[in-house]
């Protein structure tokens, strides 16, 4: 896998602005997490797994389109704030306070 590497932060939202922020957490395992939001406002609270499967069919029906991917310094502040407030499982905190780092040192 040299040489390719992932997005983060992308936005994914409907005509309205409604949608969901996936960050690649675990790639190795073809997970992501999603977080629930959009117009700038995402519940850090509910954010969930989602299979690599379960994001192609999201993207086939095409009622959410790819907006872009949101800044470091937003990316940080969501992160941040998932860990806080996401009951995740251990291993998947562990994911996500590593990446938290390395976009802390970038």
């Amino acid at each position: 896998m040299a040489g390719l590497s992932f997005r983060q932060g992308t936005l994914y939202t409907d005509e309205h602005g409604r949608g969901f922020l996936l960050i690649n957490h675990n790639p190795m395992a073809l997970q992501s997490l999603q977080i629930p939001g959009g117009n700038g406002v995402f519940d850090c609270a509910k954010a969930t797994l989602l299979a690599i499967d379960e994001l192609i069919v999201i993207r086939q029906k095409g009622e959410l389109q790819d907006r872009g991917d949101v800044s470091k310094e937003v990316l940080v502040q969501i992160l941040t704030e998932v860990l806080k407030k996401a009951g995740l499982a251990e291993g998947d905190r562990q994911l996500l306070e590593t990446l938290l780092q390395e976009f802390r040192h970038e």
